[in-house]
């Protein structure tokens, strides 16, 4: 069973202004809800190494009318992997994707570069 994107994003109380990476965004669901949340303010950033879901991501965004929603090119399993500052975020958010990561160490590290130092991390993933 997955957990409601939308019921996990209420739960943080993101503030409108805060700037948000969703890292393995995939098909965007925590993207377009953490966006809706934001209620139009703020920043979201998909990040996904695969191009074609990023460009399905902001094509929903735009279907919905969210202009807060930037697509990223990156690897977030590789520092610096994601060509975004350092501690750009207030929120990082890794949706059911380190359990697939390699090196999952790398992966939150990545996470951790990314995140302001009050930042919070969301983490999803598989019960095994």
């Amino acid at each position: 069973m997955f957990s409601s994107p939308i019921h996990n994003i209420e739960q943080l109380m993101i503030p409108h202004d805060a700037t948000v990476v969703d890292l393995g965004a995939g098909s965007g669901f925590y993207t377009l809800a953490t966006a809706e949340a934001l209620k139009g303010s703020g920043m979201v950033y998909a990040v996904d190494i695969q191009k074609d879901t990023l460009e399905h991501v902001m094509k929903k965004a735009h279907e919905k009318h969210l202009s807060n929603v930037q697509i990223v090119w990156g690897d977030f399993e590789v520092k610096g992997g994601v060509k975004l500052h350092d501690r750009v975020a207030d929120v990082a958010i890794l949706s059911n994707v380190l359990f697939q990561a390699p090196d999952k160490s790398a992966t939150l590290t990545e996470a951790k570069r990314l995140l302001k130092p009050s930042g919070k991390l969301l983490l999803i993933d598989w019960a095994v």
